[in-house]
């Protein structure tokens, strides 16, 4: 380990570029400012230019690194976060472009969190008003303080995982050079994988925008259930489970 976070945001570019590279800058600040003491100064960014929108707009950020290449998420994904190439982080954080970290966001008592419950990923849920395809990655404004969701299923916007974890290195077996939308991914998550997710309820982030092609992440999503033996249908079912509620220490089943 080597005693440094990595952050990953995967694209950065049109449309919405004007939006977005303003909502990035100001997460940049609120993932230093709420940093834990150990990690000050010592946070890298890692970020996806897929088209020629991004100059240098960045180039106040020392720990910046730009990757600059035609492309989808998955496919930067699956070139440069590989787990030889980040497994000496501490911790690595992925991340859409199109995602508003809220004031409530604390990535010192996230990390906590994750450390205490052992999840093998943690996401920030969402705000109401957020662009999503799953209701119940939002919020449900539980007023206690610091909680966690223990859930079967987490929609990509925001993993926070520790990049040496076998964990990590399950979740990149299911990409490949093929992988664009990452359609499907997080279906696998728990239900084959069988990885711990936990869902920060009060801790929030806002998506934005709509993206993406359906029919594209359709025939993906099926290409990647014929890749790990899943029976090949429109839409897998998920498991019904009960949320538990996690808080300093105590378990509560709602």
């Amino acid at each position: 380990m080597n005693g440094r976070i990595l952050i990953a945001v995967c694209g950065v570019g049109d449309p919405n570029f004007d939006t977005k590279i303003v909502v990035c800058t100001s997460n940049i600040e609120k993932i230093i400012k709420t940093a834990p003491t150990k990690y000050k100064g010592k946070i890298d960014f890692i970020f996806f230019a897929y088209d020629d929108r991004l100059t240098d707009e960045l180039s106040n950020y020392n720990d910046c690194k730009i990757v600059r290449e035609p492309g989808f998420v998955g496919e930067f994904i699956y070139r440069h976060l590989q787990q030889h190439k980040v497994k000496n982080y501490d911790r690595i954080i992925v991340m859409l472009d199109d995602i508003e970290l809220q004031p409530n966001f604390d990535l010192n008592v996230m990390l906590k969190m994750q450390d205490v419950h052992k999840y093998d990923i943690v996401s920030p849920a969402l705000t109401r008003d957020s662009k999503a395809s799953h209701k119940f990655m939002k919020t449900r404004d539980i007023k206690t303080k610091d909680t966690i969701l223990h859930v079967g299923f987490l929609e990509f916007f925001m993993y926070v995982m520790n990049p040496a974890s076998k964990a990590y290195g399950q979740w990149l077996s299911c990409f490949n050079e093929n992988t664009r939308t990452m359609w499907g991914i997080d279906l696998l998550l728990h239900q084959e994988l069988e990885l711990k997710l936990g869902l920060i309820d009060n801790m929030t982030i806002k998506h934005m925008y709509i993206g993406g092609s359906r029919a594209g992440g359709r025939k993906e999503m099926l290409q990647l259930f014929d890749r790990v033996c899943v029976e090949k249908i429109s839409l897998p079912k998920l498991k019904k489970q009960s949320i538990v509620i996690f808080n300093k220490h105590e378990k509560h089943k709602h």
